[in-house]
């Protein structure tokens, strides 16, 4: 009778411990301040005038400071977008109309503070010059 019991009790603990833990999706979004500045509602699909999604982009996000950005420091978050080569990398200006970004085709990096001057806001630097962005996307031309 005892060994029906042992053999009973150490069944269901050796199932209890193959059994699923819940677990937690944590994104790997570093900030705090500043929100994600992908266009969001773009659905990809490729269809003129559309934009790719964030995913397909690979759209990552870092916390600290960036080599040859003049105003940032460990508290900026920033991004460089990437675009696939059937898209165009678009910036949204906050003052209304939109930019490629460097008008060389190099890298444009945008980036935001998390405290202090212009804190929450996204910008990048163009000709020398910061201008501020509401969004950026990789828009199907």
């Amino acid at each position: 009778m005892y060994s029906i019991f042992l053999v009973f009790s150490l069944s269901l603990i050796l199932r209890g411990s193959y059994s699923c833990i819940p677990t937690q999706n944590v994104d790997p979004f570093p900030c705090k301040t500043c929100s994600k500045v992908y266009d969001s509602s773009c659905q990809g699909g490729g269809t003129y005038g559309g934009c790719e999604t964030a995913d397909v982009v690979g759209v990552s996000y870092t916390l600290g400071p960036v080599a040859g950005v003049d105003g940032t420091d460990a508290d900026t978050c920033w991004t460089s977008l990437s675009c696939p080569s059937d898209t165009l990398r678009t910036y949204a200006l906050s003052s209304g109309g939109y930019s490629g970004g460097n008008g060389y085709g190099g890298e444009t990096i945008s980036y935001c503070r998390e405290s202090g001057f212009a804190a929450g806001v996204w910008a990048i630097w163009q000709s020398d010059t910061r201008v501020d962005i509401s969004s950026m996307s990789c828009q199907y031309s």
